[in-house]
């Protein structure tokens, strides 16, 4: 037995919870009378004449973009009981054009442009009509959560789990019998989740090239602190494609969403670190810190969601093509109080270039350095003298950038062309 229940917690209501292809269900308990009508389980032709005020009195959802059927939401008809149409039906052809693959705008503008008299072709799904009527005894609206991007996450209290679909701000908790219960439940909906967000990755990523593929997408934990010392997890999404780093409020729906993105980052302009502060040991793997010039994003990745193996694996892939596409980066410093430029190469490493005398103060290959330390805007940077791992021999090159923000960057540059290099293929 399951319970669907208030954001305070004080309001319950029984249901029962079914996993279709791309839809968790949420039924109401029916009190045993959900076999109150019977409608064939197979395809039907219906003829629909136009209605006088326009419109064929049919109220459609679904579509392509939901991962669903164009079905049959209501019907506004004085005529309804005689037409053998009903609320679940799925639209299969318009006047024997296929809807598959169509979305629901191009469904609506199919049937606008049927003429007087439409043909559909239909089949019933039992559980979406459970889904879109009221249950006459209860009054309680059934509903169902699209689980491609849904945001999924436990509860403190240990039976409940809340889950979110990507297009609602509404959040349905759920609480089980016991802990066992909700972990199977939890378990099942993230493979769900995840086998809907790969398939539309996929597709995606189709016409794509290699280096502009999206590589890992998916909802985080954000946690945000508040002044009476309360910590909140909020939900962000955030999506790895090609070189950058991109952060939205909701799921990207198309390839242009990724374009009109307001927070964007390259790679090699961030850093991605486990979090070393959090204190719940058991789940420190899945705590992580985003770390631009400007901001800090702490966050967890959902218990039972992708591994933490896959987010690193596509960061790396992410950083390595940020730095191939820079190739070199200089940044403006101040080496023993004179103007300079550092440029960090792909190819040649660091070189500090005098800007009063015109020439290379020292060059040093990737492979001679060896650490760096931050204080504001000065860095420190140590490198060997030889290509060796010897600790003798080492020598400090301090600089000064113009503020703390380009110090913190130049560093996570270096740090991205170091990784890049032990990730290059060869």
């Amino acid at each position: 037995m399951m319970f669907i229940c208030s954001s305070n917690g004080k309001h319950r209501v029984t249901v029962q919870l079914e996993l279709r292809d791309h839809v968790l269900l949420i039924i109401p308990n029916a009190g045993g009378n959900s076999n109150k009508y019977s409608v064939p389980n197979k395809e039907r032709v219906i003829a629909l004449p136009r209605r006088p005020e326009g419109g064929f009195g049919v109220a459609i959802k679904g579509g392509h973009e939901h991962n669903l059927p164009i079905i049959i939401s209501k019907i506004l008809r004085a005529d309804s009981s005689s037409i053998k149409l009903y609320v679940g039906d799925a639209i299969v052809k318009v006047n024997e054009v296929p809807t598959r693959g169509l979305s629901r705008e191009q469904a609506t503008e199919l049937l606008r442009s049927a003429g007087e008299r439409v043909i559909l072709t239909v089949k019933h799904y039992r559980e979406v009509a459970s889904l879109l009527k009221k249950d006459d005894e209860g009054g309680t609206q059934a509903a169902y959560v699209e689980l491609l991007f849904a945001y999924v996450q436990e509860m403190e209290e240990q039976r409940a789990f809340k889950v979110q679909a990507c297009s609602s701000k509404e959040e349905t908790i759920v609480q089980c019998t016991d802990r066992g219960e909700r972990e199977t439940w939890l378990r099942t909906i993230h493979a769900a989740v995840q086998r809907c967000n790969d398939h539309k990755i996929e597709q995606l990523n189709r016409n794509q090239e290699e280096a502009n593929k999206i590589h890992w997408m998916d909802w985080i934990s954000k946690k945000c602190y508040f002044p009476w010392n309360r910590q909140r997890t909020l939900p962000l999404f955030l999506a790895l494609k090609g070189a950058s780093v991109y952060q939205f409020d909701r799921a990207p729906a198309s390839l242009t969403e990724f374009d009109d993105c307001q927070i964007v980052y390259k790679a090699y302009q961030c850093s991605l670190q486990p979090d070393a502060e959090c204190i719940d040991l058991a789940l420190t793997s899945r705590h992580y810190v985003l770390e631009t010039p400007h901001h800090c994003v702490r966050f967890s990745l959902p218990p039972g969601g992708q591994s933490t193996a896959v987010l690193e694996r596509a960061w790396a892939l992410c950083t390595y093509l940020s730095v191939i596409t820079l190739s070199s980066k200089t940044f403006s410093v101040q080496f023993e109080n004179k103007a300079a430029s550092l440029t960090i190469d792909w190819n040649m490493g660091f070189a500090l270039y005098d800007i009063a005398s015109k020439e290379y103060l020292w060059k040093y290959g990737f492979a001679q350095y060896r650490s760096n330390g931050q204080d504001g805007a000065r860095v420190s940077l140590v490198f060997a003298l030889k290509d060796t791992a010897c600790c003798k021999n080492e020598l400090l090159r301090t600089v000064t950038l113009n503020n703390d923000a380009q110090a913190k960057q130049f560093i996570f540059c270096i740090n991205a062309f170091l990784s890049s290099k032990s990730v290059a293929p060869h």
